[in-house]
């Protein structure tokens, strides 16, 4: 019995994903619309600071472009109070991206280092970004006013960091190349005043793995890692041990390759919240009376129903 409600519990999970390419949750396009990259970090070390040890991030701004008193100069971003952060993510991540303004990604490929040989930049609480004061300030408000009404609306918070990208195609033959993120940490933003740079932190919630991903690859025979549980997870955890296996998992797959893409945004994922409780309350359903009843279409049918309604002929 036992077996078959973690089937069914399963087949429930699997309905409430769509593996289509609409989900951006598979279908990721980068663009300077609806997402700015933080660039130049290193996903493990940003999750070792934030999840890790818990510790607040800040945002830092590009430099703003010089006036050289051409056409383009009138064109320029004003200079802007505070240092700010963002990477706006389409809050609909089954939206469609603007192909207009598409942005090619600012990362690299993965490739495993060595944590003590890392300049002071990369293990700093400056999260690195190419997008001006101004751009960046107008959308980590956006962001943070954004979840914040999800929040109180919905009880969920959607306000995700993106560490690592899988880049691969549907088949060998095929050039069309798609982005779907690794690994999904929960964050919050929150600044003291209207003039300071926003701060950034991990929620209470578990960092996942990209549910749709991992489920798009099982039947093509890959298997994502898992992160360790939350409660016994070491100190000295490296993330870089999670991108490796999946490099190592996905090394027979003719252009695929994992980006250090790190990126902030709002995913929506309304049947996601469903997705999560049946994951977390696995062992509570396997025991629970009539849910094993409705599964297994064994036992006394009525017996959650008052003593009142038990006793009427229901069939009249």
């Amino acid at each position: 019995m036992a077996e078959r409600i973690a089937a069914s519990v399963e087949n429930w999970q699997q309905k409430l994903l769509d593996l289509t390419k609409r989900n951006r949750a598979l279908n990721l396009r980068m663009n300077k619309v609806s997402m700015v990259e933080i660039v130049d970090e290193h996903s493990a070390e940003v999750f070792r600071q934030l999840y890790i040890r818990g510790e607040a991030m800040q945002f830092k701004a590009a430099p703003e472009p010089e006036d050289h008193g051409d056409a383009t100069a009138e064109h320029s971003e004003p200079p802007a109070d505070g240092a700010a952060l963002t990477t706006a993510i389409d809050p609909d991540l089954s939206g469609t991206a603007v192909d207009e303004d598409e942005e090619a990604p600012l990362s690299q490929d993965f490739a495993p280092y060595d944590p003590t040989t890392l300049d002071d930049r990369h293990t700093d609480e400056w999260l690195q970004t190419a997008a001006t004061p101004e751009v960046l300030d107008k959308s980590l408000r956006r962001l943070d006013e954004q979840a914040r009404s999800t929040i109180e609306e919905q009880g969920v918070n959607t306000l995700l960091l993106t560490l690592g990208m899988l880049h691969y195609t549907e088949s060998n033959d095929s050039e069309q190349i798609y982005q779907a993120p690794l690994l999904l940490l929960p964050v919050e933003l929150s600044r003291k005043s209207a003039r300071t740079g926003y701060q950034i932190r991990a929620t209470d919630e578990d960092p996942i793995m990209n549910p749709a991903l991992a489920e798009y690859l099982k039947p093509l025979g890959i298997t994502l890692p898992l992160l360790p549980d939350a409660n016994a997870m070491p100190e000295d955890y490296d993330l870089q041990q999670l991108f490796t296996a999946v490099s190592q998992a996905i090394s027979g797959k003719k252009g695929w390759t994992i980006k250090t893409t790190i990126a902030l945004g709002r995913f929506s994922f309304q049947k996601f919240v469903m997705y999560k409780d049946l994951e977390t309350n696995a062992q509570s359903l396997a025991t629970h009376r009539l849910i094993q009843q409705l599964i297994t279409r064994s036992g006394n049918h009525i017996l959650g129903l008052p003593t009142a309604f038990r006793s009427l002929d229901l069939d009249q």
